[in-house]
Protein backbone atom coordinates (compact mmCIF):
# COMPACT_ATOMS: atom_id res chain seq x y z
CA UNK A 1 0.00 0.00 0.00
CA UNK A 2 2.87 2.38 0.84
CA UNK A 3 4.53 1.71 -2.52
CA UNK A 4 1.23 2.43 -4.26
CA UNK A 5 1.07 5.89 -2.67
CA UNK A 6 -1.47 5.25 0.07
CA UNK A 7 -1.27 7.46 3.13
CA UNK A 8 0.15 6.24 6.41
CA UNK A 9 -3.30 6.66 7.97
CA UNK A 10 -4.85 4.38 5.34
CA UNK A 11 -2.27 1.71 6.09
CA UNK A 12 -2.76 1.92 9.86
CA UNK A 13 -6.51 1.50 9.37
CA UNK A 14 -5.95 -1.59 7.20
CA UNK A 15 -3.77 -3.42 9.72
CA UNK A 16 -3.52 -4.08 13.43
CA UNK A 17 0.26 -3.50 13.55
CA UNK A 18 1.74 -0.75 15.68
CA UNK A 19 2.72 2.42 13.85
CA UNK A 20 6.36 2.03 14.90
CA UNK A 21 6.46 -1.47 13.44
CA UNK A 22 5.10 -0.19 10.14
CA UNK A 23 7.68 2.57 9.95
CA UNK A 24 10.51 0.19 10.86
CA UNK A 25 9.45 -2.26 8.15
CA UNK A 26 9.11 0.46 5.52
CA UNK A 27 12.64 1.63 6.37
CA UNK A 28 13.96 -1.93 6.23
CA UNK A 29 12.34 -2.43 2.83
CA UNK A 30 13.97 0.77 1.60
CA UNK A 31 17.39 -0.42 2.80
CA UNK A 32 16.88 -3.78 1.09
CA UNK A 33 15.98 -2.09 -2.20
CA UNK A 34 19.11 0.08 -1.92
CA UNK A 35 21.22 -3.07 -1.55
CA UNK A 36 19.47 -4.66 -4.53
CA UNK A 37 20.29 -1.57 -6.59
CA UNK A 38 23.96 -2.10 -5.77
CA UNK A 39 23.68 -5.78 -6.73
CA UNK A 40 22.02 -4.96 -10.04
CA UNK A 41 24.83 -2.50 -10.74
CA UNK A 42 27.50 -5.08 -9.95
CA UNK A 43 25.99 -7.69 -12.27
CA UNK A 44 25.46 -5.05 -14.95
CA UNK A 45 21.67 -5.26 -15.20
CA UNK A 46 20.79 -1.65 -16.02
CA UNK A 47 17.08 -2.32 -16.53
CA UNK A 48 16.72 -3.91 -13.10
CA UNK A 49 18.74 -1.12 -11.53
CA UNK A 50 16.43 1.54 -13.00
CA UNK A 51 13.29 -0.32 -11.88
CA UNK A 52 14.67 -0.62 -8.37
CA UNK A 53 15.61 3.06 -8.31
CA UNK A 54 12.05 3.97 -9.22
CA UNK A 55 10.80 1.67 -6.49
CA UNK A 56 13.10 3.20 -3.89
CA UNK A 57 11.86 6.69 -4.75
CA UNK A 58 8.27 5.52 -4.30
CA UNK A 59 9.12 4.06 -0.89
CA UNK A 60 11.20 6.99 0.39
CA UNK A 61 8.49 9.47 1.31
CA UNK A 62 6.30 10.79 4.05
CA UNK A 63 6.26 10.18 7.75
CA UNK A 64 8.39 7.04 7.58
CA UNK A 65 11.41 9.14 6.65
CA UNK A 66 10.73 12.28 8.67
CA UNK A 67 13.58 13.54 10.81
CA UNK A 68 11.26 13.44 13.82
CA UNK A 69 7.78 12.18 14.51
CA UNK A 70 7.25 14.95 17.05
CA UNK A 71 5.99 18.36 16.07
CA UNK A 72 7.44 21.19 18.05
CA UNK A 73 5.02 23.86 19.22
CA UNK A 74 6.77 27.18 18.56
CA UNK A 75 3.95 29.28 20.04
CA UNK A 76 5.29 28.93 23.61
Amino acid sequence: MWYDGKSFMDITKATDLYEGSLIRNIKRLYELVKQLIECADVIGNKDLKEKLKEGSSRIYRGIAFSASLYIEDSSN
